[in-house]
């Protein structure tokens, strides 16, 4: 008809839609319903988004759930592993630390601990995946001037940071006293605790109280010695990493405890902060720094 109206041209738009609405009405309503049900479930199909997986194993000898059932945390966990989703990162840990590091869902919970602030667990998940800014990494940038370490004129990584300078070895020289005092000296400190942390999983002989006041402790470390050198690489200021560790520390336990004071929680404060009186202990309610 459209043709039949751009050869004709006396004949005008309206003609036509005219007439085209007359064999509209001439087809069948129940023919008309069933074009318009097709169409529509078509159009569902489209916009409905389609996984990969229908169903999700819940474990041996369970039932596999329905994606429909599945909560926020199981639907992504099985993209994840649908996906096997490889992070190099972890991979460079295990390959070069001794013992290798138990890189799983304990130490995702050991980055962001209860007793570190979100902060400090932002450098733990920056150094697990290896993304702590270095100079080594920052003259790669083009943002530094050098890659080379301040104190010993070796190339700056983050295991030269945080382990191998002569800075740090003397710096965790101070540090291992603590741990030793809170492990009763039943933690052999490695390099890898140094760098990722201590989980659950490690026949380390220490309870859970113990455990996370060791993590945080070495998460305190770790911030101090990261410090340390951006404040070289930002200000040319030398900052001992002994001093910034001292100071975070007291600032850390004088905050939890007023907050233990002021909601009467102090033999809970007892029981987490001053284990074997390692870093303080409180006296007449009164608190004495180790530190």
């Amino acid at each position: 008809m459209l043709q039949e109206n751009e050869q004709n041209p006396n004949k005008h738009i309206e003609q036509t839609e005219r007439e085209f609405g007359r064999i509209i009405n001439a087809i069948p309503q129940n023919w008309v319903n069933k074009i318009n049900r097709t169409h529509s479930t078509q159009a569902e199909r489209k916009q409905t988004p389609q996984t990969s997986f229908q169903t999700i194993p819940t474990g041996s000898g369970q039932t596999a759930k329905n994606i429909v059932q599945l909560n926020t945390r199981d639907f992504y966990e099985q993209l994840r592993s649908d996906k096997n989703t490889k992070i190099p990162a972890l991979d460079y840990w295990r390959q070069n630390l001794q013992p290798p590091p138990t890189l799983d869902q304990q130490h995702w919970k050991t980055i962001y601990s209860n007793l570190i602030t979100n902060k400090q667990g932002d450098v733990n998940w920056k150094v697990t995946l290896r993304i702590l800014p270095t100079a080594q990494g920052l003259h790669r940038m083009r943002v530094y001037h050098t890659n080379l370490c301040h104190h010993c004129n070796e190339i700056e990584t983050i295991e030269h940071v945080l382990v191998q300078c002569a800075n740090a070895t003397r710096f965790w020289t101070f540090v291992t006293p603590y741990i030793d005092t809170i492990s009763e000296q039943k933690l052999q400190l490695t390099n890898s605790m140094k760098l990722l942390g201590i989980t659950e999983l490690q026949k380390d002989g220490l309870n859970q109280v113990k455990r996370q006041l060791v993590n945080w402790l070495l998460t305190t470390a770790r911030c101090a010695l990261h410090k340390s050198a951006v404040d070289y690489r930002v200000r040319a200021e030398i900052v001992p990493p002994r001093s910034l560790f001292v100071a975070a520390a007291k600032s850390h336990i004088m905050y939890e405890y007023k907050r233990a004071i002021q909601r009467r929680q102090l033999q809970q404060f007892e029981d987490q902060w001053c284990t074997n009186e390692a870093l303080a202990r409180v006296v007449n309610e009164e608190l004495l720094m180790k530190l």
